[in-house]
């Protein structure tokens, strides 16, 4: 039995350059649109951080739940019984929209 022959792989420089014609075409198709970013947690107000009193941003957690984080000393303060929270409600400030 013989063998098939073996076709000689060429180098990449020696294949023939693509068609510009065919890459305008390419280019003129749409191409889809990324989906948006959006935080992980919502940013409900703001209001003085319970450790070192300087403003930091009140979250909700995925489960509807209130916690401050704070920038500046990194304190998070989770509040889970209602009493908390109807006190942290009335010490949050509204965003100012930018």
């Amino acid at each position: 039995m013989s063998k098939p022959e073996k076709e000689e792989k060429k180098p990449f420089f020696f294949l023939k350059p693509a068609d510009p014609e065919k890459k305008e075409e390419a280019q003129e198709t749409e191409k889809p649109k990324p989906p948006d970013p959006k935080p992980s947690l919502n940013t409900i107000g703001l209001t003085d951080c319970s450790v070192c009193r300087t403003e930091c941003s009140v979250v909700l957690t995925r489960s509807g739940h209130p916690f401050t984080a704070c920038g500046k000393c990194g304190a998070r303060t989770f509040y889970n019984s209602h009493i908390a929270i109807q006190i942290l409600k009335r010490h949050t400030r509204e965003l100012k929209n930018e």
